[in-house]
């Protein structure tokens, strides 16, 4: 048995315990420091009777291995969105190599090897950080468990992925993506963004009020603050407003799909996955918008890598590029791009003047599928 001072001598000095178990030889480390002497050699007692009890099967906390600890621990505990899991599932396989090792003597070393190796089996930058990122979420759950005392994933080192340019999606790119959505809301969120050229909070604040299916246009009037999660008016007034053209397939779907909405009474035209309970009364619920940072991590990222897209991988606001570059390739004029995606480059006289006629909305609706 060995107990000793952790750091200098002094009234506040914290006391490490640890012994050779009699079976095994393994090292037992207290997962934790003790304040006194003698709390650490009650630890030791309790411990040896625990050993004694199983019949030198019990190993001690210090002896669990990382895949005992996510098999036991991690796993069990996890509580995360269908998504999320399917996510964590596909990443798992990474994390292989580190299974045998001992969750409380894992080293940034090791990790820093870890990460190397996937790199030179020609991991995609993309993959190795979401891997590490997951390797971290894990010790973190460590350190509240008492299994360990630092996070050896902090500050590990790995190639960051390409800083991200505008990313030009192809037709069957966008077609993957959307069919990977796990819902049929994400999805024609999805093709909305895309079809429509709405940046993301515009398509989030829209109402059932602004959708004219049987003309096949939407009236963009509000968009959501990715910061506050509150509706606002577009800034600029009436001169911000604009009509954009839906493509008669998608006007289609959506009519099919609007009274199958979680809430079909809602005005809300997407709803975000959990309700919202009101102030007025905490019984009654309604739908929540979408959110932007919880969207992207439980919809869009999964179904990025579900879709197998090719690096870089492109973000939501690439959908928007991709209508104003089909409307481009098609021979739409810039004044009426800038029009139909309410493009602040355009100055308030162009806008004035170059309106979404019947004509220009035709013509956009033709480019994206009739």
């Amino acid at each position: 048995m060995t107990v000793y001072r952790s750091g200098k001598s002094g009234a506040n000095s914290k006391w490490r315990a640890e012994f050779r178990h009699p079976v095994t030889g393994e090292k037992v480390r207290a997962r934790h420091l003790f304040a006194t002497k003698a709390a650490g050699q009650d630890w030791e007692r309790e411990e040896r009777a625990k050993i004694h009890a199983s019949g030198g099967e019990y190993r001690g906390p210090t002896a669990t291995t990382i895949g005992e600890f996510i098999d036991a621990v991690w796993q069990p505990q996890r509580n995360v969105e269908r998504s999320t899991a399917d996510r964590d599932r596909a990443l798992l396989p990474r994390l292989q190599p580190l299974r045998h090792h001992k969750l409380a003597e894992l080293k940034r070393s090791t990790v820093n090897a870890w990460i190397k190796r996937m790199e030179d089996d020609g991991e995609s930058p993309h993959v190795v950080r979401e891997s590490l990122w997951l390797l971290s979420g894990m010790m973190k759950l460590a350190i509240e468990d008492g299994y360990r005392v630092s996070n050896p994933a902090k500050g590990a080192r790995f190639t960051p992925p390409t800083p991200h340019d505008d990313r030009v999606l192809t037709d069957d790119e966008v077609d993957l993506i959307s069919r990977q959505m796990p819902r049929l809301n994400d999805e024609l969120f999805v093709l909305v963004l895309a079809f429509t050229g709405l940046r993301f909070g515009e398509a989030a604040a829209l109402g059932v009020e602004h959708m004219d299916l049987r003309d096949k246009i939407i009236h963009v009037r509000w968009t959501l603050d990715k910061r506050t999660g509150k509706l606002k008016r577009l800034k600029g007034g009436d001169d911000a407003y604009r009509d954009v053209p839906i493509p008669t397939w998608l006007a289609t779907r959506l009519a099919d799909w609007l009274p199958k909405r979680p809430f079909p009474d809602d005005r809300l035209v997407f709803q975000g996955r959990l309700p919202m309970r009101t102030k007025a009364q905490d019984k009654v619920r309604r739908a929540s918008h979408l959110r932007y940072d919880n969207w992207r991590k439980r919809a869009w990222e999964p179904a990025v890598v579900a879709a197998r897209i090719a690096e870089p991988l492109p973000t939501v606001h690439d959908l928007r590029h991709y209508y104003g570059t089909k409307l481009g390739a098609a021979g739409v004029g810039e004044s009426n791009i800038a029009a139909l995606m309410g493009h602040s480059a355009t100055s308030r006289v162009t806008r004035r003047y170059v309106q979404a006629t019947e004509s220009r909305l035709e013509q956009a609706r033709q480019v994206m599928g009739g």
